[in-house]
Parts: structure tokens; C-alpha cells; sequence
């Protein structure tokens, strides 16, 4: 199986994974609050996350080298877990992946003044029309 192949098969069945996922957490968030959600989720995920570490010999891998980083990623995954499990249990599925296939170009926007990136005229015309794509698809008001 060639390479690209192989990728394109891999990231079907990571969607079919994520969509999977996210009916899941439509259906209980109807039953019970985001934080409950989540706590599960993380808590049935954990053993085979410990599985995969121990099994990465690599430094850094149980103990991070910039632990402060680490602390600012995971407040910003939980804080964003919560609202996206919470959007899920509160909006129609088609809008929330409106709002989230938006997620790529807002970070090529916040990218600029956060990491410096450069972003050029036609690239920046793309970001836009993706932005307008998507107001449309929502259809605000």
C-alpha cells in the first residue's frame, strides 16, 4: 500500500473516529453536564494513554521539558473540551461543524500576532473567504 494511500485510509477512519465521538457526546450531553463528560471520557482514555507513554522510550515523554507550556496546553484543552462538549449538547450538529471547520482559519489569524507568522495577500484572501463561507453556512441572525 503506497504512502498516500495508507495516509488518506488513516485519516477516513481518524473522521469516522472524531464524528463517532461527537454523536457520542451529543447523546449524553443531553444526560449529564460537560465536566462529567469530559471526566469519563479522560478517565476510561487514560489507561491506554499510560500504555502508549510507557511504551515511548523518548526523553520528555513522562516528563516534559517545558513544563510550564505543558500547564498553559492542558488549561486550554479542558477550557476548550468544556465548550465544545458543551456546543455539542446545545446546537445542531451541522452548526457546530461550521463553527468548527472555521477552527484552521482562525488560527492562521491569531498566528500572526502570537507566533509572527507571515501570511501572504492570497493566502489572507483565503483565510477570508473562509471566514465569509462559513458566516454564510451559519447564516447569523
Amino acid at each position: 500500500m503506497s504512502p498516500s494511500l495508507r495516509g488518506a485510509l488513516l485519516s477516513l477512519a481518524a473522521f469516522a473516529a472524531y464524528a463517532t465521538h461527537d454523536v457520542v457526546v451529543k447523546y449524553l450531553g443531553g444526560h449529564y453536564s460537560s465536566f462529567q463528560t469530559m471526566f469519563f471520557a479522560g478517565l476510561m482514555g487514560f489507561p491506554l494513554v499510560t500504555i502508549l507513554l510507557l511504551s515511548d522510550r523518548r526523553d520528555g515523554t513522562l516528563i516534559p521539558r517545558h513544563p510550564w507550556w505543558t500547564a498553559i496546553r492542558t488549561v486550554s484543552a479542558v477550557v476548550t473540551g468544556a465548550m465544545g462538549f458543551y456546543a455539542f449538547s446545545v446546537l445542531p450538529m451541522a452548526t457546530c461543524y461550521a463553527i468548527f471547520f472555521a477552527m484552521p482559519l482562525f488560527i492562521t489569524l491569531m498566528a500572526i500576532p502570537m507566533l509572527g507568522e507571515r501570511v501572504g495577500l492570497r493566502r489572507g484572501i483565503a483565510v477570508m473567504v473562509g471566514l465569509l463561507g462559513v458566516i454564510i453556512v451559519l447564516r447569523p441572525g
